[in-house]
């Protein structure tokens, strides 16, 4: 164990203390309110959807994160193959807490609008530049939702931070493929964000398949 690591672990309804008479009075709010342990973003998400046995939960950001419960006598001692983290009372107290997902989903729309603009480098900063800026994203929304799904058009492998799910690895990388010269508009390239409705099937089957709690 490294030093600056803990060696005990608690669920997040432990209360860890009380808020202090300094943060008090900082914070505007009263002395002594219990303060609980703290626990991963994601998984506070998925605890405010009212996450239950049964339920996936998806907590959509920067990346994405596919959360879900069962029960312990459930699970037993199996662990789910492909998913990225199975932790006892991660979640929810009392129960063995899943999580999917992929690296990358709001930090590739990011990426691709500052790829987009590039060209505006050399325009000063003002409010027409910005204006542009902002539509970006909604524009190429726009025009790709006017688009229906096609065998043959294009696609993209959104790894783009590396793949949380299946298999976590993140060394891959994001791949694009099915363009050619007819494409006169960015909008008629699906940005790879889009490809989060290829990857979620897949991977919803690792909850199913074998060894799963069902």
């Amino acid at each position: 164990m490294l030093p600056h690591l803990f060696t005990e672990t608690h669920t997040s309804d432990t209360k860890a203390g009380e808020l202090t008479p300094e943060w008090a009075d900082r914070l505007g709010l009263p002395r002594g309110i219990a303060v609980a342990v703290g626990a991963l973003d994601a998984h506070m998400g998925a605890v405010g959807a009212s996450v239950v046995p049964g339920i996936l939960t998806r907590i959509m950001g920067t990346s994405t994160c596919d959360i879900m419960v069962a029960g312990k006598d459930e699970v037993g001692g199996r662990c789910i193959k492909g998913i990225c983290g199975q932790v006892d009372g991660s979640v929810l107290p009392g129960f063995i807490g899943f999580e999917a997902g992929q690296s990358a989903f709001g930090d590739i729309y990011a990426w691709f609008r500052k790829m987009l603009a590039w060209t505006l480098k050399d325009i000063p900063g003002g409010e027409a530049r910005q204006k542009v800026l902002d539509g970006m994203l909604v524009e190429l929304t726009r025009e790709a939702q006017d688009m229906e799904p096609s065998e043959d058009g294009v696609v993209a492998l959104d790894w783009m931070n590396g793949r949380r799910t299946p298999d976590a690895d993140q060394n891959v990388k994001g791949a694009g493929c099915g363009t050619h010269a007819g494409y006169q508009r960015p909008g008629n390239i699906p940005c790879a964000g889009g490809s989060h409705r290829l990857r979620f099937p897949p991977y919803c089957g690792a909850y199913e398949g074998p060894g799963a709690a069902h």
